[in-house]
């Protein structure tokens, strides 16, 4: 059988019981959890704490070692940081490791970051784990070493360990496998002690991923991939006009396609269910709906721009205010407004979204990547009018996501709940979104208008910042749920109040904009238009007062010291201060995303006159503790591809309400040959480590866009970049 047969056996017999013995590897294994904190307070190397059991980590006797991960591989790399924790603190062999997706559960696998909701969002996956994970190693190594010493009748002391196994003074060793039964029958340890960093073995080196050779080889299960017997596919027909109402449909000529069993009307539009993909979807083009679009969004792009600054005109919601805006703006020797645009940006993962679901006698199975597995197992069990419980969620592999797989109503899994349920099947029901759903059928991040007026001294110090902003609100948290309308949206454009810069009065205003056009979260969400505006900005009031953009930076920066740290060491790596080879330019912008400190330095040429090249990107990354460097550089040279494909053509338009792209060919994403060499500096750190799946997104499009401007004088203020004509002088 080869891995992927075997992957495909694992996915298909996997339930709640089945994981745990899996796990465990049967009986006489050891199943082992870690010490949940009851607050995000990071404790000092070397604390002891009391421990509070949590299944994370299974040792059986065959030696493997299972780490149970919680969170969504999404091609991030946490399932291998997970690991190394784990490696780290019980002195493990990489050999040893594997890993397993944890089943729902948020009592056990919640995200403490995210309120105790088992999410993957936000880049806050390492910084919950990091301490869980640590623990659960060290909890497993002190048990081991507990049941060697007994077995030996020497002291624990006298014990040590390295590369999975455990050796006494006189020669004698054991593997942990040989040790998991015994290990399996003693107390938990009261207190344990985690490594100091003079010690690590993995943290903060080299440690190749799990994932690698099998997704190298195919035998990783993604949900597209899923083929169980006697299953069924589905495919849904939904209106071209976002809200639009279905009034009726004829599908006499799609129930003409061999393979093709029913056609049927759902609450997103109208699902043609066949015996294969490719008869659904022939069947689908077959089929005639008519929608009443009374209720529909019917206006185009350049209508809502207008609409959005009608609204900005007319005020927002104080969301965050500190002094006197007002005051400080009217007495101020100089003052300077923008106005900046941003359009709805389509997620882009590889695999596009899709199900599998099985419901038998009461129960039900979905096999499902999401980032919110809870959510999905809520809606399918509403949907079967059966208890949560009796809902079992398979988390595969994503192929990528970008905020696309963090849907709060579910749609994949109650598209399938609901055929399963109306025609009452008791086999497998596969539902798959094509490419051109996923671009035309919503979920994008939303468009946003934003305005800046900044009041100045005579030197160029910010004495004031009024920013309002326009737009759809997006949960970027499930810490939002229930909030009020306020406190979401301080959550949501908090990326924009947390300048690095000293500023004594400052004013965020937001005003929400209604439309049935359905929003999602997007990597770095909020931070990436907000960094543009500031980052943009500030290199106007730099260019305003004739002062070098990195110089004028230094000096208005606020009291946070990381800041400067990435600023100086991405300016010197860069050679911000040297000589610029004639006829390439540079631009720097400087954020923090959820933690992380990014500053990035971007070279540009312009080949011919209209027509720019961005040359290299240079990044100073401060995330904290590095677990694995390679990880860390990977997600940066990503983040700074989404972020580059964005600010060059990325953003999506409408014509009467209706999405004009289709296809990939029409977004026309990133090429290999535009991707620039990206040079990534991380600034040494022992402090709590922080996510970086998405700071290395919101720094790329500004710097580019400050770089642009020195060559050009022009200032790019509506994205994509391809919308405005870029002249050289």
């Amino acid at each position: 059988m080869s891995e992927r047969d075997k992957a495909m056996s694992a996915a298909q017999s996997y339930d709640r019981r089945a994981f745990l013995r899996m796990a465990a590897g049967g009986s006489g294994g050891l199943l082992i959890g870690g010490w949940v904190p009851v607050a995000s307070r990071s404790p000092a190397q070397g604390d002891r704490i009391l421990l509070h059991p949590s299944p994370f980590v299974a040792l059986s006797p065959d030696d493997r070692i299972t780490v149970i991960v919680k969170h969504l591989e999404m091609g991030q790399g946490i399932e291998t940081a997970l690991a190394t924790l784990v490696a780290e603190e019980m002195d493990a062999a990489r050999a040893q490791l594997r890993t397993q997706f944890a089943p729902v559960d948020p009592n056990l696998y919640g995200n403490l970051r995210l309120g105790g909701t088992q999410a993957t969002l936000a880049s806050t996956s390492l910084g919950n784990s990091y301490l869980q994970y640590r623990h659960a190693g060290a909890i497993a190594r002190s048990l081991l070493i507990s049941a060697a010493a007994r077995t030996w009748k020497i002291p624990r002391a006298y014990i040590a360990v390295s590369d999975g196994r455990l050796r006494a003074p006189d020669g004698r060793s054991f593997s942990f496998g040989e040790l998991a039964t015994t290990a399996s029958n003693l107390e938990l340890p009261v207190a344990v002690e985690l490594k100091r960093s003079a010690h690590y073995c993995y943290i903060g080196r080299r440690f190749p991923r799990l994932d690698a050779q099998a997704k190298t080889s195919g035998a990783p299960i993604y949900a597209a991939d899923i083929q169980l017997d006697d299953m069924l596919v589905a495919t849904i027909v939904r209106p071209p006009q976002f809200g639009a109402n279905l009034l009726h449909y004829d599908d006499r000529r799609a129930r003409l396609v061999k393979g093709v069993l029913h056609v049927l009307r759902l609450s997103s539009g109208v699902a043609i269910v066949a015996r294969n993909s490719w008869a659904a979807i022939k069947a689908r083009r077959l089929l005639n709906v008519v929608w009443d679009d009374s209720e529909a969004e019917t206006r185009s792009t350049s209508e809502l721009a207008t609409q959005y600054l009608k609204l900005l005109e007319d005020g927002g919601m104080t969301i965050y205010n500190e002094g006197d805006v007002h005051s400080r703006t009217r007495g101020a020797p100089m003052t300077i407004q923008a106005d900046f645009h941003f359009p709805f940006l389509h997620h882009g993962p590889m695999e596009t979204t899709d199900a599998v679901l099985h419901v038998r006698d009461g129960s039900a199975r979905l096999w499902v990547a999401s980032q919110l597995p809870g959510a999905d197992r809520k809606h399918v069990a509403r949907e079967l009018a059966i208890p949560e419980s009796k809902v079992e969620i398979t988390t595969v592999y994503a192929g990528g996501s970008f905020g696309r797989r963090a849907a709060r109503d579910a749609h994949v899994a109650v598209e399938a709940a609901q055929i399963v349920r109306t025609l009452g099947l008791t086999q497998p029901l596969k539902v798959f979104w094509t490419r051109e759903d996923d671009i035309r059928g919503g979920y994008y991040h939303p468009m946003y208008l934003h305005r800046v007026v900044a009041a100045l001294e005579r030197d160029g110090s910010i004495q004031a910042w009024h920013h309002r902003v326009v737009g759809q609100t997006v949960d970027d948290l499930p810490l939002s749920e229930g909030a009020s309308a306020a406190e979401r949206w301080r959550e949501n454009f908090k990326a924009c109040a947390e300048l690095p810069y000293a500023v004594p009065d400052f004013r965020l205003e937001f005003r929400e904009a209604k439309s049935p056009i359905p929003v999602l979260p997007i990597r770095s969400g909020a931070h990436g238009h907000c960094a543009y505006v500031i980052e943009t900005f500030i290199d106007d009031l730099a260019f305003t007062i004739h002062e070098d953009p990195v110089a004028y930076r230094r000096r208005i920066l606020g009291r946070d010291p990381r800041y400067l740290r990435v600023l100086d060491l991405a300016a010197a790596r860069s050679g911000w201060d040297g000589p610029v080879r004639n006829g390439r330019y540079r631009g720097i912008a400087l954020h923090r995303t959820r933690g992380t400190y990014v500053a990035t330095v971007a070279d540009v040429e312009f080949p011919m006159e209209t027509v720019f090249r961005v040359t290299r990107i240079t990044c100073a990354v401060d995330c904290g503790l590095v677990i694995n460097p390679e990880i860390v550089r990977a997600q940066i040279e990503g983040g700074v591809g989404f972020g580059l494909n964005a600010a060059l053509r990325g953003g999506i338009t409408l014509e009467d309400g209706r999405v004009v792209q289709r296809t990939m060919g029409d977004i026309r994403p990133l090429r290999m040959s535009e991707m620039p060499p990206v040079d990534i500096y991380i600034v040494p750190s022992d402090a709590s480590p922080t996510g970086v799946g998405e700071a290395g997104v919101p720094t790329v499009a500004p710097a580019i866009a400050n770089a642009i401007f020195a060559a050009t004088g022009i200032r790019i203020r509506s994205l994509p970049f391809s919308a405005t004509r870029l002249i050289h002088r």
